[in-house]
């Protein structure tokens, strides 16, 4: 199997095992290599006129990385992940794009930029001095620091078609926070009108597989390799 045929997933195969479990189905009849690389093993090397991005300590140039499960590493998944971009390899959801987008409130400046329908949001850091009321009428729903999807606490899904405004809408949010790929958590008002809730660049998706029959992770690993080829063939 030559290196075309690899690409290397930076997580923890342990940490949203049922994604990586699909992942790796998917790669077998694709003739797909899947390589685990451990976030805490990045590296880094710059000298004068010179950079190279490392893993464990020796110097590499994957073909294609596709990180997940790496918030802890920013300091250093950022940078390396650049240095490998830089150097030709393909990496799926820019690293910089992607930490942006865990910052709930930064996503939400770049949706509203993009003309993207959001949830009506107020920012502050002294309770006191929120205009709540300015947010209008209705139920306010706070939102506690819950890692777990919907679907893995227990709620029940179920598949919209294609056309239904909610494809159009996550789509572009995705491309707002400049991402190749992600979940976006959507709801829709009382109005019919499809606002984005959040953008996570490192959602699971073995629940939308189930409740939607779609092999997501075979699309994933498809978008990878069509932009390797396209890669290769400039």
């Amino acid at each position: 199997m030559s290196a075309d045929n690899q690409i290397v997933v930076l997580h923890y195969p342990a940490e949203r095992a049922r994604n990586w479990a699909l992942l790796r189905a998917a790669a077998r009849p694709r003739d797909l290599r899947l390589v685990t690389w451990a976030p805490h093993l990045l590296g880094l090397w710059c000298a004068d006129g010179r950079r190279s991005a490392c893993y464990a300590g020796e110097p590499a140039s994957p073909g294609i990385v596709i990180h997940r499960t790496v918030a802890p590493f920013r300091g250093i998944a950022v940078p390396a992940l650049a240095c490998l971009a830089a150097q030709g390899s393909v990496v799926l959801n820019d690293p910089a794009a992607a930490f942006r987008s865990r910052d709930k409130l930064l996503t939400t400046m770049d949706l509203v930029a993009a003309g993207v329908p959001v949830v009506p949001t107020a920012a502050f850091d002294e309770p006191a001095g929120a205009d709540l009321a300015a947010l209008g009428p209705g139920e306010l729903i706070v939102k506690p620091g819950e890692p777990r999807a919907n679907l893995a606490l227990g709620a029940a899904g179920a598949p919209l078609p294609l056309d239904h405004a909610a494809a159009g809408v996550a789509t572009t949010a995705l491309a707002a926070c400049g991402l190749d790929f992600g979940g976006v958590d959507l709801i829709e008002d009382a109005h019919g009108t499809v606002r984005v809730l959040e953008v996570d660049a490192w959602a699971g998706f073995a629940g939308i597989t189930t409740v939607t029959g779609s092999d997501v992770a075979g699309a994933i690993l498809d978008h990878a390799t069509a932009r390797h080829a396209q890669g290769a063939g400039r």
